[in-house]
């Protein structure tokens, strides 16, 4: 059975733990600050969502980025290597508190993030998806929407120009 985690409390992590609960689908949530601090979302999920401590959580098969974009790199660096993991990226490459869109040199967000998961399968989630990554959970054909998303949402590494 595929094992599910929102890294990430704030709105995005919420909402998600609200949808995987609506849908009936197990998951955990976990955040830097540990499973205690986790209380009002269990107290309205609990029965699908449970709160874990963060190093629990990295050890399911998809784990949700539901953290700022500068959080990742933190996230990315509790393991070394993070095979047969499918990463789904929610964050949004934003400055703050301009809320602009950040200089990444051209670069697409997710290819940085993908670099950050050696050895994972990476989805970029937008919730502007179709359909919404919250209607995938409710049909419970995550998985294969993977499969066929992992294709668009990572480009072939940049050669170098020298």
């Amino acid at each position: 059975m595929t094992t599910y985690a929102i890294i990430g409390s704030g709105a995005i992590g919420s909402a998600l733990a609200e949808r995987f609960h609506a849908a009936t689908v197990d998951a955990v949530i976990a955040n830097t600050r540990g499973a205690d601090s986790l209380q009002s979302i269990t107290d309205k999920f609990g029965s699908t969502v449970k709160a874990v401590d963060f190093d629990q959580a990295i050890q399911s098969d998809v784990l949700i980025l539901a953290v700022p974009y500068d959080a990742v790199p933190e996230v990315a660096s509790r393991k070394a290597v993070w095979d047969g993991r499918t990463i789904v990226d929610a964050t949004n490459a934003i400055d703050f508190p301009a809320f602009k869109p950040r200089d990444l040199g051209g670069r697409l967000s997710s290819e940085i993030v993908a670099e950050l998961f050696p050895g994972a399968e990476l989805v970029k989630h937008s919730t502007r998806s179709r359909p919404p990554f919250w209607l995938l959970i409710r049909s419970r054909r995550v998985a294969s929407v993977s499969s066929s998303c992992r294709a668009i949402s990572r480009r072939p590494a940049r050669k170098s120009r020298t």
